[in-house]
């Protein structure tokens, strides 16, 4: 029996992960929050494991976005030049037909909106290209989320477009018994939660948006126990001192 690649298994377990999270509720989307609290990147394959992943993630992209002491850990030379990821909920995936490709334009889904009162269809892709080598790494998310609900008369839709170039580094300290690190997030931001009334024109996701950009900060801390099985304890510290977005970005 011949043994799979390190490249064959981690793209089965992106397309699982893809599978995945195409298939399971958005209730992160639908409430405005995100799976992992802080981190605005969900990863397909971190999804796929109940987003118990901070301490698992350990390639370039995953790390700057869950946990950058997985910096630390990264085995020669790593390239994702795609990381592609694409949600959708029941709600939007039981209108699949002639409908769900009116989605992307809100003006065109509004019809089935206001003939669906209390739905709250939601989808959302992301494109996450990142290379790094042990101690660093580099990536740029693009990742758009939209979701609406209509009760017959008001239609509310929620929108978050973003574009987030990210660097960090990781120390690797006594053997990888130690691992910290630190990943510099430049947000691009446009973002709308309205409500309007059906037939109002123009229409569109980002109708209404607010927009911004600024820098975050995550620092990331890994220790793994001399004990049996090695438990690992990992603590990260996100958005440090808090995002202020503002200019056009």
């Amino acid at each position: 029996m011949r043994r799979l690649t390190d490249l064959e298994m981690s793209t089965i377990s992106v397309c699982f992960g893809v599978i995945f999270a195409s298939l399971m509720p958005m209730a992160a989307f639908a409430t405005g929050a995100d799976l992992i609290p802080g981190s605005r990147y969900v990863s397909p394959r971190g999804a796929a494991l109940g987003d118990a992943y901070i301490g698992l993630a350990e390639g370039p992209g995953e790390s700057l976005f869950y946990n950058p002491a997985g910096l630390g850990r990264i085995n020669g030379f790593v390239g994702e030049p795609l990381n592609i990821g694409l949600q959708g909920n029941a709600s939007l995936i039981s209108g699949f037909g002639t409908d769900i490709y009116k989605f992307q334009a809100l003006d065109k889904y509004e019809s089935k909106l206001q003939g669906s009162p209390g739905a709250r269809p939601g989808a959302a892709y992301s494109l996450l290209p990142s290379f790094g080598f042990r101690g660093f790494g580099i990536g740029v998310l693009y990742q758009s989320r939209n979701m609406a609900e209509s009760n017959g008369v008001n239609l509310r839709y929620r929108t978050t477009n973003q574009l987030i170039p990210a660097a960090g580094f990781g120390l690797r300290l006594a053997s990888g018994v130690l691992r910290i690190g630190y990943s510099l997030q430049y947000v691009n931001e446009v973002s709308v939660d309205k409500t309007v009334v059906h037939g109002t024109t123009p229409l569109g996701w980002t109708e209404g948006a607010a927009q911004g950009k600024g820098f975050s900060h995550t620092l990331g801390m890994a220790l793994t126990l001399p004990y049996l099985y090695q438990p690992t304890v990992n603590v990260v510290a996100r958005n440090i001192a808090g995002t202020n977005l503002s200019g056009t970005p």
